[in-house]
């Protein structure tokens, strides 16, 4: 809370171009590493380096292979992986003006994030969703090389993963502990919404109470639009790091806001809200989506060893 405050009193450009960059001296982390889809690492816990590959999906072309063993044809070819960076110093200036409009940070970066990130509906919208593919097919996945994060800025496709990768690091920026987390299922209430990011928030520190912060899972109601917050007491914090089924309901997100504003009044009214995490944090979209697809590479792998 301190860094937020001391921020709100900037003025000119040049104290807030100082403070940014003073701020990213203090906290970048300088170790190269690889979180998502496809990884282990499914839960960050650091600033993200904008070195540090982070992966959004995958696609892949198909050809047909034959398992003798498991009597089955596998339809399967390249894969290519599509992935970002965070590399934009403009996505800072963006948290530093949502500052000077906000009451508290959580809603300062969900703010910055919208303001940076979202203006087209991405999800259940074929045509967005193409011309999404199709960038990442064009800047990303044929060269294996993850696509900055000015492309999603310029373009405003942003998902989840891209959401919740520029909160984590506005988290970071304000000094509050945060993890970045990649979960394989979720039902948000009576739609499957499937593969989901969204960030776990902490506070009081990483010793006390949590929060989901989810931006892509927004609370739109008659008065105003709002993130996904939802209190994590001990019983589902356990549950969730545990890898097992969590339910949320309403109240939930209203201990969630209390928790994190310190008002009442900042709470959303909320008629009905529903939201499901199955599957926990361990589980990547790879997992989820392609059960058999580890396998499946292994099985080429062979092929290709036996060939030398």
């Amino acid at each position: 809370m301190d860094i937020f405050n001391e921020a709100k009193k900037l003025e000119s450009p040049v104290e807030i171009r100082d403070f940014i960059v003073k701020r990213l001296a203090e906290i970048i982390d300088h170790e190269p590493r690889e979180i998502g889809v496809n990884t282990d690492t499914s839960l960050y816990s650091g600033f993200i380096n904008p070195n540090i590959k982070i992966n959004a999906g995958l696609s892949y072309s198909s050809k047909e292979k034959i398992d003798a063993d498991e009597n089955l044809t596998i339809v399967i070819n390249s894969i290519n992986i599509k992935s970002i960076k965070i590399d934009d110093f403009k996505m800072y200036w963006d948290l530093m003006d949502a500052i000077k409009k906000c009451d508290n940070p959580y809603f300062a970066v969900f703010k910055a994030v919208k303001e940076y990130l979202v203006s087209s509906e991405v999800d259940n919208d074929p045509e967005n969703e193409y011309k999404r593919d199709l960038m990442f097919e064009e800047l990303s996945a044929k060269l294996d090389t993850p696509i900055s994060i000015k492309e999603i800025n310029r373009t405003k496709l942003s998902k989840c993963v891209e959401q919740a990768a520029v909160a984590q690091n506005m988290f970071k920026f304000l000094g509050i502990e945060s993890d970045y987390v990649s979960v394989g299922h979720v039902r948000h209430t009576n739609n499957d919404v499937g593969f989901h990011a969204f960030n776990i928030v902490y506070p009081e520190g990483r010793e006390s109470y949590s929060i989901i912060f989810d931006t892509a899972n927004r609370i739109v109601t008659k008065t105003g639009d709002y993130p996904g917050m939802f209190y994590l007491n001990p019983l589902k914090r356990r549950r969730f790091f545990e890898n097992r089924e969590i339910v949320f309901f309403d109240n939930n997100v209203v201990e969630a806001y209390k928790m994190a504003t310190g008002c009442d009044s900042t709470i959303p009214t909320i008629d009905e809200f529903y939201i499901m995490f199955e599957n926990g944090h361990l589980d990547t979209l790879t997992k989820y989506k392609h059960p058999n697809l580890k396998r499946i590479l292994i099985l080429e792998n062979q092929e290709e060893n036996e060939k030398e």
